[in-house]
């Protein structure tokens, strides 16, 4: 029997954005609608695994707020059906299901993750690239991550405007994809160095095919979503649903969908944005 919808969400600036009492009170009204109506649930993060699973099983970090993230971690967080970590470049079932197909997608994963060799490359011309900009933008590894798998993790800071396409077509000269993104809680950019093919809205199409569903549901606040908006917007339609942009979402990812019948602009921030759509599309 299939799903009525299925909820897929991105973590920072969506479904962990918000009044912590208001989070809470809709991560239990969350918790009732999945069990009347058997709603799964997909996280769709950049988040590396370890992070993702220290934030569902409640393990906090100082004064109960991770040192990566502004985000309490003594809330009861939904725990989901599937996790999709490091920007789609690995999936993890807490329940242990779909155990084959996730085998099989982070295999495929593997295989177009280049060689070390051609991933030194990579950071030998991100090294060319700081010289050549000559301290107007400055690209330096993100440091204290655990478990990033299969990519590559970088900071921008500068005219990173300017800067986007040249970095872009560096990396893609070999042959691996090149994510830049910014957000509005830590008001900075970021560079992810992905294998060819592989981010959020392809491995979201991966599970997908997998998890039975009637409609899909999916809302996020930055670039590193933008494969997963693309996808369902009306112009491509590689996924059908409907797609939420919450309303503290970078301006960046708002300026591209001013019109688009599929994805909706929310007014709306955070965990709300993402309820207040899953009970339209429930109705």
């Amino acid at each position: 029997m299939k799903s009525p919808t299925v909820l897929t969400t991105d973590l920072d600036g969506t479904w962990l954005h918000g009044d912590e009492v208001d989070r809470q009170k809709m991560y239990d009204e969350f918790e009732q609608i999945r069990e009347t109506q058997n709603v799964p649930l997909i996280y769709v993060t950049g988040r590396e695994l370890a992070f993702v699973k220290g934030l569902i099983q409640g393990v906090s970090q100082g004064s109960g707020k991770s040192q990566e993230t502004p985000y309490s971690t003594k809330l009861k967080i939904p725990v989901p059906d599937l996790v999709i970590h490091n920007i789609g470049c690995g999936m993890y079932s807490p329940h242990n299901q779909y155990k084959e197909q996730i085998y099989q997608y982070n295999q495929l994963v593997q295989s177009r993750w280049n060689t070390p060799g051609d991933v030194e490359n990579v950071k030998k011309e991100i090294a060319q690239l700081n010289q050549k900009f000559k301290g107007k933008v400055k690209i330096y590894p993100q440091s204290g991550k655990n478990m990033i798998i299969h990519r590559l993790a970088y900071f921008i800071e500068g005219k990173v405007e300017e800067a986007k396409d040249s970095i872009v077509a560096s990396i893609k000269a070999h042959r691996f994809d090149a994510n830049i993104s910014s957000d509005s809680i830590y008001d900075r950019w970021y560079l992810d160095v992905l294998p060819q093919g592989i981010n959020k809205g392809t491995a979201l199409r991966s599970a997908l095919d997998w998890i039975p569903h009637d409609k899909l549901l999916f809302a996020g606040d930055s670039l590193n979503d933008d494969s997963v908006f693309q996808s369902m917007s009306k112009s491509n339609g590689n996924m059908t649903g409907t797609a939420v942009v919450v309303g503290n979402a970078s301006n960046e990812l708002k300026r591209k969908y001013p019109k688009d019948a599929n994805i909706k602009i929310s007014q709306k921030e955070g965990v709300s944005a993402v309820m207040e759509a899953l009970y339209d599309v429930l109705k």
